[in-house]
């Protein structure tokens, strides 16, 4: 029954799903504040989600852009549905773009200043293999951020596990680490890891 949950958290689906969107919605406030404080957005970038979810951190980015704009993928219907209902306003003007799908899905051509997930490296089969794909769609001076808050966690320690697997992907990514840094909240403290080409 646990794992039938936890996996509802990688691909929402069904009504189960919604119950996971609103959940999402409700408890990621503060990790996705945080993060999004970290990123230091310019008002003219372009950035990419992977793994928007209910599309909380897709509306607090889009009010900080003029004239940048945010494009998400979400392989999850559920959750394209409750992001398009949140910011159909910014969408139909053009500053939000939503794609239900993988960064696969996402027109080769585009490059993004700034494309980051949060807790969606965890579900990754081929973390790596991911990564390089995301890495693809990066300008030259991009840059990809990865955070995670690892519920399996029991401590700051296991946490760090975490960081260090995921930057370790980086590296076999040929990604060069700019920034890390871990954040308490409960249940479990939650980190990012920034890189660059």
């Amino acid at each position: 029954m646990l794992k039938s949950i936890s996996r509802q958290f990688g691909n929402p689906r069904g009504v189960p799903g919604k119950i996971v969107g609103y959940i999402l919605a409700k408890n990621n406030t503060d990790r996705i504040k945080w993060l999004i404080s970290e990123m230091n957005i310019k008002p003219d970038e372009k950035i990419l989600e992977v793994g928007f979810g209910p599309g909380i951190a897709v509306e607090m980015i889009s009010s900080m852009l003029t004239t940048g704009t945010i494009t998400g993928a979400d392989i999850s219907e559920v959750m394209f549905n409750q992001a398009l209902k949140r910011n159909i306003k910014a969408v139909k003007k053009g500053k939000i773009k939503l794609i239900k799908g993988t960064a696969g899905d996402i027109n080769r051509d585009e490059r993004f200043d700034t494309i980051f997930g949060m807790n969606v490296h965890i579900f990754w089969n081929d973390p790596v293999g991911e990564i390089k794909k995301l890495k693809q769609l990066l300008k030259n001076s991009g840059r990809l951020i990865l955070a995670l808050q690892p519920r399996s966690a029991n401590n700051d320690e296991m946490v760090l596990k975490e960081a260090e697997k995921t930057k370790e992907y980086f590296r076999q990514a040929a990604l060069k680490i700019i920034g890390f840094k871990m954040f308490p909240l409960k249940p479990q403290s939650v980190f990012y890891v920034a890189g660059k080409i």
